[in-house]
């Protein structure tokens, strides 16, 4: 239950300081989970879930990084911690509506900053606000941490002007990269009556010849002049790189910003389970008089990956395919989807008493999920329920159920691996159905789309209880006639 991830396999995950090409599409690989959030009343939608973590300024060609506090902010303090003074720099934030509040539960990162919705107002000792609206921790964050934010929606900052030095820095882009972007950036503005015409230009070259997928192409010196006139395929930091290059390069201050994105609501006590493949990057443009404001080129080009989650943009078999024995990847299977999120809730409810929430979170935790539950009897319920929930992947995953023996539904999948077999693609001894479609796809992907449907509706039949597919899956089962790979 007190378990830290080592150091170095720490830094295997999670966002970096950094962002290239093909870094957020290895993050999507990884079902650990980054962070849980509690809100005090109703949990914003997905739209208005972006997890502010780090700001990218600075650009070589094919990286992006952080820019020098002192660079950006020579005229004084960039950070204001948690119970000093306001500072100058905040006064030009415009907080309009009423501020949210929420705790979050952070897994060890390694790292000082930390995650919350734009604009945060940290509400927790060590925890400060920087001068770009970041919020970070006074140490590296070796532990599990607790800490409490408000956030207001609704806001403008810096909406008044932006300084020459920073204006400058950013729209800043290095010499003798992407010189085709460049062109056609400063040809479109100058055909565009208004900055806000010539940004929804972009956006729709994007929503008509871009396509989202997590597996990106390799790209080589201009990365941007690649992506945007030969693949026209990538992932969000694809998108967010190539339209912040053509803001500036049009002489828009632009950012990019990275962090996550929406999240999944555990229903069993209405919190949210952030992991790490809903990393996600979006782009900030300044606009005269209204100041920075968030633009997601992603949502341009997949809206789905906004308003229902990564997992909703791929295709069952594949979903988080590296990582078979992981709970999250069977959300599609009620029963172990419901044990999953009962062991979380059980566990979200133990860490809060163990970090040592105020007592007030306390008692307003327990309250809402026990009653008047002890500790002690969290850890007993979690012990007996991590059996259970063990117990249940070993049967449904290693052995083979009585339905799926003897059920229409399981006769006709025995059919259809047997129609495979003898194409020469065996289904293992136990290998669940998901994996063995994953492991045929892969092999031959001419019949990745026949195999991966069948398979999901098997398993909607076979785990969610959907008998009344099971016809169809008969019918599908009797037209799947593979042909030998010549």
């Amino acid at each position: 239950l007190w378990s830290v991830p080592l150091q170095q396999h720490a830094a295997k995950t999670g966002v970096s300081d950094s962002m290239s090409p093909g870094d957020f599409s290895q993050l999507a690989k990884s079902a650990e989970l980054a962070f849980r959030v509690s809100f005090k009343g109703a949990i914003p939608s997905a739209s208005e879930r972006y997890w502010r973590g780090l700001v990218f300024s600075r650009f070589d060609g094919r990286s992006w990084t952080q820019a020098e506090p002192f660079d950006y902010y020579p005229d004084g303090k960039v950070t204001r911690w948690f119970g000093e003074r306001s500072l100058a720099w905040e006064e030009l934030i415009d907080r309009r509506a009423r501020a949210i509040t929420y705790e979050v539960i952070l897994e060890p990162t390694q790292q000082t900053w930390l995650y919350a919705l734009m604009v945060p107002q940290p509400d927790s000792a060590n925890v400060g606000i920087t001068r770009d609206f970041r919020i970070v921790n006074r140490m590296s964050i070796s532990n599990r941490l607790a800490y409490r934010v408000s956030s207001h929606l609704d806001y403008q900052t810096e909406y008044q002007s932006l300084p020459s030095r920073r204006y400058r820095n950013e729209t800043q882009l290095p010499t003798g990269f992407n010189p085709r972007s460049a062109r056609l950036a400063k040809r479109w503005r100058a055909e565009s009556g208004t900055v806000e015409a010539y940004i929804q230009r972009v956006l729709n070259w994007f929503n008509r010849e871009f396509t989202y997928t997590v597996q990106p192409p390799l790209l080589g010196k201009d990365t941007v002049d690649e992506f945007l006139f030969e693949s026209q395929r990538g992932f969000c930091e694809h998108f967010a790189s190539s339209f912040t290059i053509m803001m500036r390069a049009a002489g828009i201050p632009a950012r990019i910003v990275v962090g996550y994105q929406g999240g999944e609501i555990n229903p069993l006590q209405n919190y949210l389970l952030v992991h790490q493949f809903d990393a996600h990057a979006w782009t900030e443009v300044w606009l005269e008089g209204k100041g920075w404001r968030r633009i997601d080129p992603t949502a341009a080009v997949a809206p789905e990956r906004i308003e229902n989650g990564f997992s909703s943009m791929v295709d069952r078999t594949e979903f988080l395919s590296d990582s078979p024995l992981s709970l999250v990847r069977y959300q599609n299977i009620r029963w172990l989807n419901m044990l999953r999120l009962q062991l979380d809730r059980l566990d979200y409810a133990w860490y809060s008493w163990v970090l040592g929430f105020d007592n007030e979170i306390q008692a307003d935790i327990f309250k809402r999920l026990f009653g008047s539950a002890k500790p002690i009897r969290i850890a007993l319920a979690l012990i007996i329920l991590g059996g259970l929930v063990l117990g249940a992947i070993a049967i449904s995953l290693l052995m083979p159920s009585r339905s799926e023996s003897n059920s229409q539904s399981g006769k006709a999948y025995r059919r259809f691996c047997r129609r495979l077999s003898q194409k020469g693609l065996v289904r293992k001894p136990y290998e669940p159905p998901s994996v063995f479609a994953a492991r045929v796809a892969k092999t031959r992907p001419d019949l990745a789309s026949a195999v991966a449907e069948i398979t999901q509706l098997f398993q909607d039949i076979h785990y969610a209880g959907a008998e009344q597919d099971e016809k169809r899956l008969v019918k599908m089962v009797n037209r799947f006639k593979p042909r030998r790979r010549v």
